[in-house]
């Protein structure tokens, strides 16, 4: 018989509580406010992408022969101004997010026997595989 899908909304505590099913359950949550871990690794992302577009572009210029001092400020202008709109783009979008999510985001559930860390586990950490 196929597990029934639980759903642990309801629960809103961090600390055990009993749950409907008659087991004790831990939900462990981190405040998107307090910890805008997630924002800063979007932008990591965001910054070392558009980093590497520009200086694959810079070296094709420059093996093209074309590449002058200017034209490697103006490249690299442009990219700086993408890096800012997308930053902007990425801020306002974690916000939604956030606000979305009740400006907390739930780790992980786990009952009695950890069986949801274990599986959190399993599918977000290759070394615990």
């Amino acid at each position: 018989m196929p597990k029934k899908k639980e759903n642990y909304n309801n629960l809103k505590s961090t600390h055990p509580v009993l749950s409907p099913d008659g087991k004790y359950r831990w939900v462990y949550y981190i405040s998107m406010l307090r910890n805008p871990s997630i924002l800063f690794d979007v932008l990591w992302v965001i910054a070392i992408s558009f980093g590497i577009v520009c200086l694959f572009v810079l070296l094709i210029r420059g093996c093209e022969g074309h590449l002058k001092p200017v034209d490697v400020w103006e490249t690299t202008q442009v990219f700086l101004l993408l890096t800012a709109v997308f930053f902007a783009i990425g801020i306002v979008a974690y916000f939604f997010v956030a606000g979305s999510y009740g400006w907390r985001n739930r780790v992980f559930v786990a009952d009695e026997d950890f069986d949801f860390i274990y599986q959190f586990l399993r599918q977000h950490c290759p070394a615990a595989r």
